[in-house]
């Protein structure tokens, strides 16, 4: 897959879409497209997926979500994806690596989906899809 050609920044109103697997192929650049969604570029879906999938692993107990999340559309749904994304899509380089060590110095916490590259799927859909 290549990248389509667009814009090389988000703007305040691309920032209120939710990113989705796309239903169609298009050639539309963001702005042309009127969608409420947009698809995350390929460079970018790993990274994202490893945050996505930290971020639920360690705050899944506390009440972060608001009254309108729907669980199953973003998150159950997607976790194959999130899964695919981070293991082969886009693959831990050492800009992550160097990201997660720099994180870990200042935060004293680590992304472990970067410090083991597999752990989604070893963790396994069925475990990551439940609350």
């Amino acid at each position: 897959v290549t990248e389509k050609p667009g814009k090389a920044k988000l703007t305040l109103t691309d920032a209120k879409k939710i990113f989705a697997l796309p239903q169609e192929e298009s050639d539309k650049t963001l702005e042309e497209q009127s969608y409420p969604t947009f698809e995350q570029m390929d460079a970018q879906k790993g990274r994202t997926a490893r945050c996505l999938l930290y971020f639920y692993l360690r705050y899944y107990v506390q009440n972060v979500r608001q009254d309108t999340f729907d669980k199953n559309n973003f998150w159950v749904s997607k976790v194959p994806t999130f899964i695919k994304w981070s293991e082969q899509t886009d693959v831990i380089n050492d800009v992550d690596r160097k990201r997660n060590d720099l994180v870990f110095k200042k935060q004293g916490n680590r992304n472990p989906f970067i410090d083991i590259p597999n752990l989604a799927s070893i963790i396994g859909e069925n475990v990551l899809e439940t609350e």
